[in-house]
Order: C-alpha cells, then structure tokens, then sequence
C-alpha cells in the first residue's frame, strides 16, 4: 500500500514504512499514473500530482521538496529502504530512532514533531488489583484534545521586502502542561506554517521565532530545552497573537506577527572614464562614523560582495551596515602611489541613496556632500588609527 501522509496523520505502525525521500519520490514517479500494474497512491489528489494531460517541465519539483522537508511523508509497506532504520520503546516508555544517513535535519524536526502527537504502544500486562471507584471513573473520563496550527504573518525589518530565504526554529512551549508543544526548522518565506499538533483543551501557548543568527539563543535551546533564560536576559521575546480562526479539519489557526530581519545593504556602482581607472587592486572601505563598525571590500578578494566587474564599471555591495547614523566611503589601490580616494564624507544613509546624475569618479578626487566642508580624512592618521 502506498499512501501520502501528513505527520499528523500517521500511527504509530506505519513509522517504519516511512520511506527515505530519495527513494519515495522514485516510487511516486514510477507507480503514479501507470496503465498496468502501477499501484494506487492514496492522497494523491491532495498534492497535484500530474495526470496524463500534464506538460509541466518538472510535474513533481514541488512535491520532492515537501518529501525531503518531511512536510509530507510516504507510507510504502513493501518499501526496502526506510527512512527510520531502527525504532523501539526504551524501559521509560520512551521512543528510541535512527535515521538514515541520507536524510536531512528538516526531515529530522518534522519526524520528531510528528512523535508528539502519536500514541505509543504501551506494554500489555495482567491485572491483579480490581480498580478503586475513583480511577476507574477517571480511566472513563475521556480527555478532550485540540488541534492546532501556528501561521507566522511575515513583514519585512522596516518595511523592507522579504529576502528569498530566512530558516528559523520555530519553538511553541505548552505552558500549561510545560514541555514543548512543536519544534520545527523552517523555511519561512517559503512555509509560513507550522505542522499540525495536539493539546489538552485549553492548554496555554507560547511562541517563539528563532532565526539562526541568534547563536546564543539556539544554545540555550538546545541545552536546556526551553527559553526561559534567554527571555531573562532580553536576547528573545515570545511573539504576539494577532487572531485565530478554525480550519476546515477542526485546527484552530494561531496568527502570529513576525518581523523578518533584513540587514541593512549599500550597492556602490563605480563608473571608470578609462580601463587605467579600473584595477583589481582597488579597495573600498565604508565607515560608520557614530560608531567603530568598518567594512573592506577587497575587489580581488571578495567576490561574493562584487556583484559586477567590467573595464568601465564595478558593482560592489556592502552589507549588515548599522541602521542609524552617517558614513563615510573611501577608495584606495593597494598597489598604485596615489592619495586614497573619499568618495563620500558624513552621509546618512538616506542621502546615499538618492538618484544622484554622476557620471563617473575621477581618480583622485574628493567628492563630499553640499553641506558638508569638512576636510578630507588624512591617509596616514586614518591607516593608524582604524585600517591597520
């Protein structure tokens, strides 16, 4: 039998079965859609799976994605490579797993999210104590469960557009119960969405997004398995619900606000009169004069920052530059005798990046802004006192 599952709909018997994406994408390919002996592949529907009349270049790209994530997962009962080699309950009634080398932490955190709200199997025993009234009543009492999802609203750091890319541990802590609710690595921009898991009714939440440049922060995480302390020290804040609904299958949907952190970036464009001004010697240094933040690009060296470099121009970009506060850009070859370069002198950034008619740089001039007579930074002093 060939199913595609979401993590919360899966029992605990069918964690075996799970197939290493690699290969289930093979099987989806090679048994969707045959006219003989192909097999049935339930939930197909739900994926956009091409049918006959299908031109798509790459029908299933978006499915193999969502296979390699563990946002969805195939049950093959007859598979031969399993994506969990090995899995059984310790002596606490914990569940012990391995995983095949080929998968990937995405696939990881979704597996261990989907454990949460999967039953497991507890060891058969023989009954010797008839039950006392109370328990017995209690066993019959049924514990009423929700469902729930978690949607982050993303908006760019001050109104910037989204990057194409922002990974982040999504951490949701049942207050009421303690413990973790889910914890997941995702890819916001791409799935703002949270898996499907469950709650006693009425349980409380907290929810955090943890970006991976919070190092300290995935640290204390990964240490001791809650926030508390980075909440302590200011380094995180638990977000803000902004509303819920309940889905069609009975999830209610949690709306979170979260504000993407897009740093700051400075694209330079120089602009040559001749291929002698032009040298992949040249360096540009950008200074923060507010602070002692200092960014080199070194035209031969980081190419990652050069985003074009021809004979009559350059495109270099500076990035993570401060949010507040007034620059200075200076130019100078590492080779050549000639006096550095101020390319600009106590700008905010505002002001850099206004349309300005320029039609070139000529070396060895000074270019400063109209309200700004200050004299140019002295080479020599300036080399002491930060570059060096």
């Amino acid at each position: 039998m060939l199913a595609l599952k979401y993590s919360h709909q899966l029992s605990w018997g069918e964690l075996r079965f799970i197939e290493d994406p690699m290969h289930a994408i093979r099987t989806v390919e090679s048994e969707h859609g045959r006219r003989i002996g192909g097999k049935n592949i339930q939930n197909a529907h739900l994926h956009d799976l091409p049918n006959g009349d299908d031109r798509r270049f790459d029908p299933y790209r978006f499915l193999k994605t969502k296979l390699e994530n563990g946002e969805v997962f195939l049950v093959n009962h007859s598979t031969m490579v399993p994506a969990i080699t090995s899995l059984e309950i310790d002596a606490d009634g914990n569940p012990k797993y391995t995983f095949r080398n080929s998968t990937s932490q995405y696939f990881h955190s979704a597996f261990r999210s989907a454990l949460w709200h999967i039953p497991i199997p507890k060891p058969m025993g023989v009954l010797r104590d008839e039950p006392k009234p109370e328990q017995a009543k209690q066993e019959q009492e049924k514990i009423e469960r929700e469902k729930h999802v978690i949607l982050l609203n993303l908006e760019g750091q001050n109104d910037r557009p989204l990057p194409l890319k922002h990974n982040i541990t999504l951490y949701v802590e049942n207050t009421s119960q303690g413990g973790v609710a889910v914890r997941q690595l995702s890819n916001v921009i791409y799935n703002p969405y949270s898996k499907v898991f469950s709650t006693e009714k009425g349980d409380g939440l907290k929810v955090y997004a943890v970006p991976d440049s919070l190092v300290e922060v995935r640290k204390d995480l990964n240490t001791n398995k809650n926030l508390a302390e980075s909440e302590s020290k200011g380094l995180i804040k638990a977000l803000t619900e902004t509303g819920q609904e309940t889905r069609a299958d009975g999830a209610i949907l949690h709306h979170f606000d979260y504000i993407v952190p897009v740093p700051l970036s400075l694209k330079v464009e120089s602009v040559y009169s001749n291929t002698r001004e032009s040298s992949p010697s040249d360096v540009y240094i950008l200074k923060h004069e507010d602070s002692d933040w200092i960014q080199t690009i070194y035209i031969a060296k980081h190419k990652k920052q050069v985003l074009s470099e021809g004979s009559f121009n350059t495109t270099i970009e500076f990035t993570g530059l401060p949010e507040k506060g007034k620059f200075t850009l200076i130019k100078q070859n590492q080779n050549r005798q000639a006096s550095p370069v101020t390319l600009f002198s106590d700008l905010e950034y505002k002001d850099i990046v206004e349309p300005k008619s320029i039609e070139e740089w000529p070396v060895g001039a000074v270019l400063k802004s109209d309200d700004d007579q200050k004299p140019s930074v002295e080479w020599d002093d300036w080399l002491e006192s930060n570059w060096a």
